[in-house]
């Protein structure tokens, strides 16, 4: 099946782009973009990188809650070269993967590091979903109660969900079971330590959903540089349920998905398709130019054939 999911997604994204660019006019869009202000587009730009930071700080709660002994400086540095990684390589997967291996241990061993790395990405979802609960709740927008917002929080919710059963179960496991039986419950039992950590874990859940309102934040500065007369609250009502809509694994980075969805999301507010195009694909390409400098300290530290400092230290 994994050969030909990536075959699959490109599919899908290309026949998405198709769709969306049938009915642009490209002479428009064009003039759209060369007339946006430049002080909404540093806007947007400022708000993207302080959305790369709480990203960071995120992490750090919780590798504090696991009792991690790694400096916040090079959580934050990590994490910079991570999203340079899920910018570049069309997916997360590749950024999960560069922190997970460039993080020092921290005196807690390379798998619990791991099982750090998993745990946001999982709160992470969950924040977004903390986001989205009242949208559909109070059915706001379009696609409040849409069966992709639905399907998507369902895949929001699952890994928590999941675990918070495994972690139930984790201390009922013996020492005898197989290997993957054991590394299923040091998972568990990982997490019950975060959950030990209610100030960690609280807070961690709270910067992710911080850093899911910044998104909207930065399309709001992205429609203002287009001089569309739109209010921040349309954004924060409309914008989640599309980021939500473009995480589900079924394109390459989001592409196509993000962009139907937010033409889709944004219409009942009087955008047009070409400005809320704009929107979405410059939402995508400022996170990809400003990782750049990411890729810049992995690769200074990777032709001078070592990390970058990141030396495990105490705080």
């Amino acid at each position: 099946m994994r050969p030909f999911l990536l075959p699959f997604k490109f599919a899908v994204s290309g026949l998405l782009i198709a769709v969306v660019f049938r009915n642009i006019d490209l002479d428009s869009l064009a003039e759209r973009f060369a007339g946006q202000s430049r002080g909404w587009l540093i806007a947007a730009a400022s708000v993207t990188i302080a959305q790369m930071l709480l990203a960071g700080l995120r992490w750090d709660q919780i590798i504090r809650g696991l009792r991690a002994s790694v400096p916040l400086e090079t959580v934050i540095r990590v994490t910079y070269i991570g999203t340079f990684f899920n910018s570049w390589l069309l997916g997360s997967a590749g950024g999960d993967v560069a922190r997970a291996v460039l993080a020092p241990e921290g005196g807690i061993g390379r798998i619990k590091i791991i099982y750090s790395v998993l745990f946001d990405r999982v709160l992470t979802l969950a924040g977004l979903g903390l986001v989205i609960l009242p949208v559909m709740a109070l059915n706001i927008g379009p696609l409040a109660r849409s069966m992709p917002v639905f399907a998507s929080l369902a895949v929001a919710a699952l890994p928590f969900v999941g675990l918070t059963a495994i972690a139930v179960i984790a201390p009922l496991i013996g020492g005898r079971a197989s290997a993957v039986i054991l590394r299923i419950r040091e998972l568990g039992l990982s997490w019950r330590l975060l959950c030990q950590a209610p100030g960690r874990l609280g807070a961690a859940l709270a910067i992710a959903a911080v850093s899911q309102v910044a998104i909207p934040a930065i399309a709001f500065s992205l429609a203002h540089a287009q001089h569309l007369d739109v209010s921040f609250f349309d954004f924060v009502v409309l914008i989640p349920p599309v980021v939500l809509i473009a995480a589900l694994p079924i394109s390459i980075g989001g592409w196509g998905v993000r962009e139907n969805a937010m033409i889709i999301a944004l219409a009942p507010i009087g955008v047009a398709a070409g400005s809320a195009l704009l929107i979405a694909v410059q939402l995508a390409l400022l996170a990809s130019v400003l990782s750049l400098p990411g890729g810049a300290i992995w690769m200074r530290g990777y032709l001078g054939r070592s990390p970058p400092p990141l030396a495990s230290a105490p705080r």
